[in-house]
């Protein structure tokens, strides 16, 4: 398919901004404990339990001809490419907004610094929002046409996206309720067309019935597409891990971690057990600034579970555990979330955070890493990472990062300003980027700003209606 004209010089434009930021910045960055498990995968087959196997394989199909992280680079910079050209054809196609305003938007998501700086590093991120992309953009299309081979792929794109990030468990659940019923009954959708006033009125109950029945059969289908990959992933990842099917190997273990502050010990579902798990931790299980270390340091809560409860009935109990506390206290994981919110505003702490993240100070894991992957992919010896511009780009763009947390509010806003077809994609990408801030927030330990790689595409994109819609106001 030829691309418009428009659009094409937009991609040309796109791609030479990449080829100047890649020239200035092109050597591969690491997150030790993710990139050592990817290249892991990639060497040797080795499936993580608690992180993406399928990039792993796309790092091993990327590097397999020439042992170095070079192609893998430049495949993430084309994928960044894809991302941001489908973010300007929902901007002129669906939202149907002006090239003067999808194109300028376009350079900016491209200029995004999460997304400049993630293009360099060995870790699932920039993968992950191509297929975003994608997989929105088949969701988009389903309502305009309601073409279940459409719905199919939108599925089928979703589950390589949680295979990728598991963090998108939530916009893919929400989407395949909502997209039956946009198609259906959300504005813009498909209506037969008549001139006859009276024939609408005499068969308008008809009608309202045929919708509402179209709508359960392709509501059925959406759900039982979504569960029926879902649950061909997880026996995927059994088969080839030896766990039980899951979604990965860990996944309790980083649900109870995220909620320890409100579990109690009678929460655990092993009576016996509990005086062992509970009894004189290490740190304060009520205090949620200690959530990681509960997670990953040794004689913490998570290390206790495994202790006594090793393999997969560890992970078990740990989500039992979470799940109870929800049960009994679901007002106290709320306000969790909340804080767990909050914290993202804590400047010193997110500073602190992003500092951690780029992992420029984490000389003795450097080292290691190096000493276990650095001959296998031609990394060059160093003591530690390089402090490059992207890096201090990302490091210095505090507001933008709260900007994008408080998104949503605009995302409301620019509903005001869509009529038809572009209202229900609004729409569509408000619950999106509103899902993947609930991620943010409820599933994840710590404040971390990587997280939020997927909330400044879908930010952006709501951008765009309240910019065209404040400028036909003024």
């Amino acid at each position: 398919m030829r691309l418009e004209r428009p659009l094409g010089s937009f991609v040309l434009a796109i791609f030479f901004i990449k080829i100047v930021i890649f020239a200035l910045d092109p050597g591969p960055k690491f997150f030790f404990g993710d990139s050592g498990w990817y290249l892991e995968t990639a060497a040797h087959n080795l499936i993580p339990q608690d992180r993406s196997f399928t990039y792993g394989f796309f790092i091993k199909a990327t590097t397999w001809i020439s042992s170095t992280l070079w192609p893998l680079m430049a495949c993430q910079m084309l994928a960044s490419v894809i991302s941001c050209a489908i973010f300007a054809h929902i901007l002129s196609k669906h939202l149907a907004l002006r090239p003067s305003v999808a194109y300028p938007l376009g350079i900016s998501c491209a200029l995004e610094p999460i997304q400049v700086l993630y293009e360099r590093y060995v870790m699932a991120e920039t993968l992950s929002l191509t297929f975003l992309a994608l997989y929105v953009l088949a969701i988009l299309r389903y309502l305009k046409g309601r073409s279940l081979s459409i719905l199919f792929l939108a599925h089928l794109l979703g589950t390589a996206l949680i295979s990728l990030r598991i963090s998108f468990l939530p916009l893919t659940w929400v989407n395949s309720f909502l997209a039956p019923i946009l198609a259906f009954f959300g504005p813009g959708a498909k209506k037969d067309s008549s001139s006859d006033a009276g024939l609408i009125h005499r068969f308008s109950n008809a009608r309202a019935r045929e919708g509402i029945l179209g709508c359960s059969i392709h509501l059925f289908l959406s759900l039982g597409l979504m569960l029926a990959m879902h649950e061909g992933y997880k026996r995927c990842f059994s088969l080839l891990s030896g766990s039980p099917p899951g979604y990965n190997g860990a996944g309790g273990y980083f649900l109870l971690a995220a909620w320890a502050p409100v579990v109690q010990p009678e929460d655990f579902p092993h009576e016996e057990l509990r005086s062992k798990i509970f009894h004189q931790l290490p740190y304060d299980l009520k205090d949620r600034n200690k959530r990681a270390n509960q997670l990953w340091e040794y004689g913490a809560l998570i290390d206790r579970i495994r202790t006594h409860l090793p393999g997969p009935e560890g992970n078990r109990s740990a989500q039992a555990t979470a799940l109870n506390a929800f049960k009994r206290d679901p007002l106290g994981v709320a306000r969790l979330w909340v804080q767990s919110f909050g914290d993202y505003f804590r400047a010193e702490l997110l500073k602190e955070k992003i500092r951690e993240d780029l992992a420029v100070d984490q000389v003795t894991f450097y080292k290691d890493f190096l000493d276990t992957h650095g001959e296998r992919y031609s990394i060059p010896r160093a003591e530690r990472q390089p402090w490059t511009f992207t890096r201090r780009y990302y490091e210095k763009a505090l507001i933008w990062y709260w900007f994008l947390l408080l998104s949503p509010a605009l995302g409301a806003m620019g509903l005001i300003f869509v009529r038809g077809h572009a209202a229900s994609t609004a729409l569509v990408l408000l619950v999106s980027l509103s899902s993947c801030i609930f991620a943010v927030a409820a599933l994840s330990v710590d404040p971390i700003v990587r997280y939020l790689h997927p909330v400044g595409w879908l930010a952006l994109c709501l951008l765009g209606p309240v910019i065209e819609g404040l400028w036909a106001l003024r």
